[in-house]
């Protein structure tokens, strides 16, 4: 019997001794999830206070209630939130779209998007599985996205709450690197609920969202190359990233002879970001190469990049790294 059957068996063994059936859900949520309060349409919002209780991760079998035909209370809440169905179906409900799920679907919600999800029975094992945004600091994201640009968007996707797609959806085949690093760190969290192991949870959970974000990275390709014979997405971001300094969204058109108002879809559509975010992350990402591995002036090191002063592109990199250039190089570099 492979490892993953092992794990999997442990995994259906909780869900069926933790059905949640015969609780009221407003005395589930308000134990667990951290219920906070009905607004007056309806609406119910979901806090941090007491779902994680100064940890980082929480996992929940979803609670099915009959009285509620196994939907929950229209929601929102300021942390992240997954679903995974282990067995049976549900329906994810997030903004209005619904999504049918079967067995080995992930959802994955971004901030603030107004959500539901139904199971229709106690034999329906979805999963929750709740991360506060403070996980995502500077170190994990560097753990996850480390050169794959794809794993980038991908974060940038789920952290954003203005994305239009508020909800995305993955199936997790049997005996994948998903499914594997997924039901380790279930089985991690489940089985020991009063000595978890943080450290150890933490790297699973980066190696979880680094393989779902080179699966997202797949994804884009696949159905970039479906819409275009002729282009993929990849052959894109290729060509951003060769001509960082000195491309446009103008000069990118011309190169593949596009329009420029078709390149600017292309691009959102298969990275859910715009052409100015994608040439600012790689602007940045050369510029810390050269912050590192270089002892040029910041002046030398904006003119390299594309920027026209080091002023400018010391503001851009303040706010996204949260410390100025000479700060960064003085960091790293004495951690050596």
């Amino acid at each position: 019997m492979s490892e993953i059957q092992t794990v999997e068996q442990f995994i259906m063994s909780y869900a069926k001794n933790n059905v949640t059936g015969s609780k009221e859900f407003s005395q589930f949520t308000s134990s667990h999830y951290g219920y906070l309060a009905h607004k007056q349409d309806g609406t119910a919002v979901f806090g941090t206070q007491r779902i994680f209780q100064g940890d980082h991760l929480r996992i929940y079998l979803h609670p099915f209630n009959a009285p509620l035909y196994g939907l929950s209370p229209k929601h929102y809440h300021n942390y992240f939130e997954m679903g995974y169905l282990l067995r049976g179906r549900a329906t994810s409900i997030s903004d209005g779209v619904e999504t049918e799920l079967i067995a080995g679907d992930l959802f994955i919600c971004n901030l603030q998007s107004l959500h539901q999800c139904k199971t229709f029975g106690t034999d329906d094992y979805l999963f929750n599985i709740m991360i506060m945004p403070s996980m995502f600091d500077d170190s994990f994201l560097q753990m996850i996205e480390g050169n794959h640009l794809f794993t980038s968007f991908f974060m940038n996707s789920i952290m954003n709450v203005n994305n239009e797609n508020s909800c995305m959806v993955f199936h997790l085949q049997p005996e994948s690197s998903l499914q594997f690093f997924l039901h380790k760190l279930m089985v991690e969290y489940l089985s020991h609920p009063e000595q978890k192991d943080p450290v150890y949870l933490r790297l699973l959970l980066a190696c979880f969202f680094r393989e779902l974000g080179r699966n997202y990275g797949d994804k884009m390709e696949q159905e970039s190359q479906q819409e275009q014979k002729d282009l993929s997405i990849s052959q894109v971001i290729s060509y951003l990233t060769d001509h960082f300094s000195t491309a446009t969204l103008q000069s990118t058109a011309e190169h593949f002879h596009y329009t420029t108002r078709f390149m600017t879809g292309y691009i959102s559509r298969y990275t859910n970001q715009s052409f100015s975010d994608i040439m600012k992350e790689l602007k940045l990402r050369k510029t810390c190469e050269y912050i590192l591995n270089t002892d040029d002036t910041f002046e030398v090191i904006a003119e390299k990049v594309g920027y026209s002063s080091s002023g400018y592109l010391n503001s851009v990199f303040r706010k996204k790294f949260g410390m100025s250039m000479g700060e960064y190089r003085k960091y790293h570099r004495g951690k050596k």
